[in-house]
């Protein structure tokens, strides 16, 4: 399993899960990563890019410190996996937010987090390299509470 970070692109594969293992998981598919974002970005232009695709509920913007250099990543929340994937097909690798990026942003399914390997904080979703506590974790180093939504 690779996963990409924010600011790095790359291609994941996931293994087919059993009907009975994906029952729990009914909205998991609602929620994108997004890296590659420019540093002045905002939450009301990222929501208007992805609205395109469908009714986005939240967006969440990760602070400076969780991103790279030059970067900035968060979430992207729908009401629906059918809206996700749609906003995922197009947008991934292609979209640019400033006609001055270098390189397009990069949207992926984000990964629940395994309870374990966060250091207790067993809610949420993991979108980079951090070991957050619980919540919403997005980059490198640190991280901490995060968004716990």
């Amino acid at each position: 399993l690779f996963r990409s970070g924010c600011g790095q692109g790359g291609q994941r594969r996931w293994p087919r899960a059993s009907k009975r293992a994906t029952r729990g998981m009914a909205d998991e598919g609602k929620k994108l990563f997004v890296a590659k974002l420019p540093e002045d970005i905002r939450e009301d232009e990222i929501k208007m890019i992805f609205s395109t695709y469908g009714n986005v509920q939240e967006v969440v913007l990760l602070g400076a410190e969780k991103s790279r250099a030059g970067q900035r990543c968060g979430f992207v929340i729908y009401e629906t996996p059918e809206a996700a994937r749609s906003a995922l097909q197009v947008l991934d690798n292609v979209y640019k937010f400033r006609p001055d990026a270098q390189e397009p942003i990069t949207v992926s399914i984000a990964r629940p987090r395994g309870g374990g390997k966060s250091g207790g904080g067993g809610k949420g979703y993991d979108g980079g390299y951090g070991k957050g506590g619980g919540g919403y974790d997005g980059g490198y180093g640190k991280g901490g509470g995060g968004y716990d939504g």
